[in-house]
């Protein structure tokens, strides 16, 4: 897990201060929160209202060419007043935290906070995270457990049409038929899912072509992916009310101070999600395939064995299966070196994002003027961009069919197989 930084607001509790600036600033912390509190207040409804007059703008009939307002933007208006709440609690959280000791009996050490503040940063990623993405792969996996239901059920009816006669056989096969168009019906679904999936990515500023997005959505590590691309994105758009929020507050550092420190909370954020990612493709994702090419190459040494003692029809039968084995064992291999790419971009966009939060931290225990700090706040928004392209996944599209399906299957293995 992260050894992370302490939160910008608990440095000015930090060892390294003289014991009486440590002894003021935390006899003055409760009188700080109440003296600042109404202009926090005024802040913050000002933003909100910028926001909600923009909305309204959007609703009303719009002139032509005026611009409609972004994903992002909308979701931090959605989630403004939740969101400030959640960096209330993580700043005190990280406070209480760099005031406890090491280690104790009786109180609560520094690692007992660890727990607290990484629930904390769940609720926030989630609450950033984007519902209707949510729910829309949430209907694709039940659109493809009913197509899958629907081909298995064609199958059967078809396999026992062929020992009936009469109007058995025409009953078995009509069903046969309805469950045929009811997998066109379902593909038409899905078709139209992958489409509002696609839309609403570009809304967030990832633009991808249809076969990328089936690409996407086949993957074991969709929801990572999903998740990362819409969370840092409402992130960039929230760094960028903070800067404005605190270029606002003049010559009042302790406001400046107070909103700089929910930017390098964001900052954290971000590295708590990216780790998790890299945790996941390190000992589940990559761990899993790479099992299963093994399983896969052993199974094909043991049919190339039974082929060459078999005669007549089983021959041909182990002929196919080894076909099968070799091309879900080149599929698996193709998996593996995509996801073993893009750890290795996610790993680089870490480092980007630690080294960013670091100079934060350096910047908040060095900066004594309100306009600095939301100078480098809009500097580290502007690095977004960069840090999103170097994070963004491998979606070669489908060759074929065959390669959705087998890519599917190896999907759903991956994620099912025990460690």
């Amino acid at each position: 897990m992260l050894k992370r930084l302490a939160l910008v607001l608990s440095l000015l509790f930090s060892g390294n201060a003289p014991a009486d600036w440590k002894s003021t600033l935390e006899e003055g912390w409760s009188d700080t929160r109440k003296a600042t509190s109404l202009y926090y207040d005024k802040a913050s409804r000002a933003i909100k209202d910028g926001y909600e007059a923009t909305l309204e703008s959007v609703n009303s009939p719009p002139p032509a060419q005026t611009p409609v307002i972004d994903i992002p933007r909308e979701r931090a208006l959605v989630i403004w007043d939740d969101a400030l709440g959640l960096f209330e609690d993580y700043s005190d959280l990280r406070m209480a935290q760099q005031q406890a000791p090491e280690s104790a009996f009786f109180t609560k050490t520094k690692a007992d906070y660890d727990e607290k503040i990484d629930a904390i940063l769940q609720k926030i990623a989630g609450l950033m995270n984007d519902p209707e993405i949510v729910r829309d792969r949430e209907k694709l996996v039940i659109l493809k457990e009913r197509i899958r239901a629907a081909e298995l059920q064609v199958t059967a009816l078809k396999a026992k049409a062929m020992l009936a006669t009469g109007e058995t056989k025409s009953g078995l096969l009509e069903q046969a038929d309805q469950s045929t168009r009811e997998i066109q019906e379902y593909q038409q679904s899905r078709g139209d899912l992958v489409n509002q999936v696609r839309t609403r990515l570009a809304g967030y500023g990832l633009s991808l072509s249809e076969g990328q997005v089936n690409v996407l959505l086949s993957r074991v590590d969709a929801e990572d992916i999903l998740s990362m691309t819409t969370v840092f994105s409402v992130v960039s758009e929230m760094t960028s009310q903070f800067s404005e929020t605190t270029a606002a507050s003049g010559e009042n550092l302790a406001i400046a101070k107070k909103y700089y420190g929910f930017h390098v909370a964001l900052l954290e954020l971000q590295l708590y999600i990216q780790e998790r990612y890299i945790d996941r493709l390190q000992q589940v994702y990559i761990t899993n395939t790479h099992r299963i090419k093994d399983q896969n190459a052993a199974l094909i040494v043991k049919t190339n064995q039974l082929y060459k003692n078999a005669t007549g029809a089983h021959r041909d039968l182990y002929q196919r299966n080894l076909k099968a084995q070799r091309y879900t064992l080149d599929v698996a291999d193709l998996y593996a070196r995509i996801l073993t790419i893009d750890l290795k971009k996610i790993q680089q966009a870490h480092r980007k994002v630690r080294k960013n939060h670091e100079l934060a931290v350096n910047t908040f225990e060095t900066v004594s003027v309100s306009a600095d700090l939301a100078s480098q706040m809009s500097e580290n928004r502007r690095l977004f961009a960069e840090i999103m392209a170097l994070q963004a996944p491998e979606l070669i599209p489908f060759e074929n069919l065959q390669m959705q399906h087998e890519f599917e299957a190896l999907s759903a293995q991956i994620a099912d197989m025990q460690p």
